[in-house]
Parts: structure tokens; sequence; C-alpha cells
């Protein structure tokens, strides 16, 4: 059997050439091996982040430690959480019928699913935010009504728009994950995005770029090929690269 350095060391290959939210699924896949493509792709986006919030725990430890920057002074901000600070409970969404979003406000009444991990991936594709932000009303958005007539998806206003979004973070809320920061060289606080799709690879592609090396450094030092390399535990292997290096 692969060891888990091998394992995790193959994932990343096979998703480094796709886009980030495709690769969030290749990710899920490693995690949910169980879930064919077409049910990852059925996740909804908080579903999806409540798994590679496991996989990140899994891989690296559940401490997380990140920068940001102040957005009132630029000072360089230290911050550190455990996952289960910012991981849902069974990361479920809670809907109203179904997998059905309602909001009637003002004489109209619309009816949304919440957004998947595939409408993720398909908007990415869009030119604009503003582009997928209409390709994502599009795919999601059921049924449109004004005083009971139909009604095109552009025609829904801004206000019913607002509150459908407030009824998306709620009812999905590992999709929108915000950690309060409090600044230590002016006090100033803010709310800052935690992106687990974003943030899980970097330190994967960190890590493996990382390993890339040692496996150079050790393959010319003593001849090893790289799954006798990769075959050493992190101790060990850290070992020889001392003696290298020494």
């Amino acid at each position: 059997m692969p060891s888990a350095t091998r394992r995790l060391f193959d994932i990343w290959e096979a998703v480094l050439p796709l886009s980030p939210a495709r690769r969030a699924l290749g990710l899920v896949a490693a995690m949910r091996p169980d879930l064919p493509a077409p049910a990852r792709g059925e996740l909804s986006v908080g579903e999806r982040d409540g798994t590679l919030l496991r996989l990140r725990a899994a891989v690296f430890g559940t401490t997380i430690s990140a920068v940001s920057r102040c957005q009132a002074c630029d000072e360089r901000v230290e911050l550190s959480f455990e996952i289960d600070d910012v991981q849902v409970a069974g990361d479920r969404p809670d809907t109203d019928q179904g997998d059905v979003l309602v909001v009637e406000q003002d004489g109209w009444s619309v009816r949304n699913r919440l957004p998947s991990s595939e409408d993720i991936v398909c908007i990415e594709r869009a030119t604009s935010e503003q582009e997928a932000t209409a390709e994502l009303w599009r795919r999601c958005t059921l049924d449109v009504r004004f005083d009971g007539r139909p009604r095109a998806v552009d025609a829904i206003p801004e206000a019913v728009r607002t509150a459908m979004a407030d009824r998306f973070a709620t009812s999905d809320p590992q999709a929108d994950v915000q950690i309060q920061l409090l600044c230590p060289a002016c006090s100033s606080t803010w709310e800052q995005d935690f992106d687990i799709s974003s943030f899980l690879w970097a330190e994967i592609d960190t890590w493996a770029r990382r390993l890339l090396a040692d496996v150079h450094v050790l393959a010319r030092a003593y001849g090893w090929d790289e799954d006798q390399i990769l075959a050493l535990s992190p101790l060990r292997r850290h070992a020889y690269l001392e003696m290298v290096s020494a």
C-alpha cells in the first residue's frame, strides 16, 4: 500500500493542472472516494468546504496559522485558530422545501436552490465578477414571480437579490466563513474571508514542491529513486538531508 506521503504527492500531481474549483473537487475526491463525480458536483459549497476542512485536519493537523494585513495601517497580522472554530457541525444546508430556498418580498416570490460545487466550476469561465454573478443567478433560480405572474431572472430587484443572498449565507453557513481580526498596532478590527479551498491548496502545493526539492537532493547524494525516498518517514528524510548538507 502506498505511504500517506506518496498518496498526497500523487493527489497534488493529479489536481495541479486543474482550475481552482475543479482542483477543490479533486481534493474532495481524495477525502470521499465513495462519492462518484456527479455526486461531488452536487455538494453545496458548504458541504464541499466542510470536507476540505476535514482533509486539512487529517493531512496537516487541526491548527491553522496564517498572515493577513491590517486594512487600516497595513500592519502584518498573524492569526492562529482551530478548525473546530470555523467548522459548522454536520455542514448540511438548511433549506425550506427539499433543497429549495424561498424568498417572498414586495410582491416578489423567488425560488432558488443553493449553489453547488459544479456551479462554481461553471462560472469560472466568466470573464468578470458581474458575469459570474449573473450566470450563478441563472443557474440557481428555479422560479420567479411578481404578483403571481412569471418574470425573468434578470428582473429580480436588488433588494430581493440581497434577501436571497442572505438566505444562501444562513442556509449554507460553511460556505461563508469570516474570521474576526484585531490589529495589534492600531487596534482596528475587521472580518476576513477564510477560503479553505485556496488555503489548503496553497499548503499542499508548498509541501509538494519542498518535497520535490528534497527528492532531488537525496537522489543526487545517494542514488535512490523517488519511491525509496518517499517511503522514508519525514524524520528520517530530514536526518539524511542534514547529513548531505553537513
